[in-house]
């Protein structure tokens, strides 16, 4: 594995006012930093050894000394598209359907499950380890709780 993927990060987030430069692009940008800051605080980002070497891209443009430089990694990497020319950002759609329909009716054992199968395949699973609105209280992931 070469890294070359974190040579140029890339965060879209689905666009609400299409106007440049308005109000909902200046706060977001800042609540995005401000969260992802405060929140590494409580659970840093941990680097892999023997993956997240001195030469691993993503430690040459993120790493410092106090841990991941979040100003580096958000700040110049967040853009503002429009889910009907992003396929990105159709997925991500997809995706918020699923939760929604599993954390606004809790009774509905359909959605938890897609939430369940979706989570297992997330980056940060199991829920506990990373940003989300479910966490799982038994081992083999068949009952979820909100948090």
């Amino acid at each position: 594995m070469d890294g070359s993927s974190w040579e140029r990060v890339a965060i879209e987030i689905d666009a609400v006012q299409t106007a440049p430069g308005n109000r909902e692009e200046q706060v977001f940008r800042i609540l995005l930093l401000a969260w992802l800051t405060g929140w590494s605080d409580k659970r840093p980002f941990a680097l892999i050894e023997g993956i997240h070497t001195a030469e691993h891209p993503f430690v040459k443009n993120f790493d410092s000394a106090e841990g991941i430089d979040m100003g580096r990694l958000i700040s110049p990497n967040v853009s503002f598209g429009i889910s009907a020319r992003s396929e990105g950002l159709q997925v991500a759609d997809l995706v918020a359907s699923v939760v929604y329909a599993a954390a606004s009716d809790l009774s509905n054992r359909g959605a938890a499950t897609y939430y369940t199968l979706l989570m297992k395949r997330a980056s940060y699973y199991p829920a506990h380890m990373g940003p989300g609105l479910f966490t799982p209280f038994s081992d083999d992931m068949t009952q979820i709780a909100p948090i």
